[in-house]
């Protein structure tokens, strides 16, 4: 019989802090984002969802009446996006999230996270 035993000291604040600080992953997770929450954003001429700004771990709606459509209580046209509605990204959430953060996960085992 024989018995390996294996120590490693893995710096947990150092990975974390690697993450926190990896724009291309945020980036790539606000991209992802924007993507997964889509059928969401009330959809008239497609401004709301084109018109955007991505950076890393940030959307920005830049159409001038984003404020407006998030807050306010309409009645959006279903027939671009079957899901339209204000809040979009907290509509969204419950269904799409674990896609997002699959994504995410799918992102750090290819070894694009730069840990």
């Amino acid at each position: 019989m024989i018995t390996l035993s294996v120590k490693t000291q893995i710096d947990a604040a150092k990975i974390a802090k690697s993450v926190e600080n990896d724009s291309d992953f945020w980036l790539f997770a606000a991209q992802q984002w924007h993507r997964l929450y889509r059928p969401y954003v009330p959809w008239r001429t497609g401004t709301l969802h084109e018109l955007v700004t991505i950076t890393p771990g940030q959307i920005t709606h830049n159409a001038p009446y984003a404020a407006k459509c998030y807050t306010g209580n309409f009645n959006f046209r279903k027939d671009r996006h079957p899901f339209a509605t204000s809040h979009w990204d907290e509509a969204a959430r419950p269904s799409q999230f674990p896609k997002l953060i699959k994504t995410m996960q799918n992102y750090v085992d290819s070894g694009r996270l730069k840990i």
